[in-house]
């Protein structure tokens, strides 16, 4: 139960970190928020 927790955590913080990535991102970029859009 402890290891399997661990892993969630560490996913997500990771998907937290890529999320943050990708906002900075595109406040950057706005060309690049609309193509993704």
């Amino acid at each position: 139960m402890i290891f399997s927790s661990e892993i969630l955590l560490h996913v997500i913080s990771f998907f937290l970190a890529l999320h943050k990535e990708e906002e900075s991102i595109l406040t950057k970029n706005p060309t690049k928020r609309k193509k993704l859009l």
